[in-house]
């Protein structure tokens, strides 16, 4: 990183090339295997929010205040 930044809204802020680390131990079975664990965690959190379901007992306070 270049210079001497307390804070920084995007990598620009951090690096003139807008580029952070070094990408020299990169390869492309590291590339396979975080490809891989982030497509199985955004299913998972896809799933989870397509099974998610509100809490009884909030919907029965709900419903029985617009009722009244």
């Amino acid at each position: 990183m270049e210079g001497n930044l307390p804070f920084a809204w995007t990598t620009r802020d951090l690096s003139h090339s807008g580029v952070l680390g070094d990408p020299r131990a990169a390869t492309a079975e590291k590339g396979d295997r975080i490809l891989a664990s982030l497509a199985t965690s955004w299913v998972q959190v896809i799933r989870d929010l397509y099974a998610f379901q509100q809490p009884k007992a909030w919907k029965s306070t709900r419903s029985s205040e617009a009722s009244q």
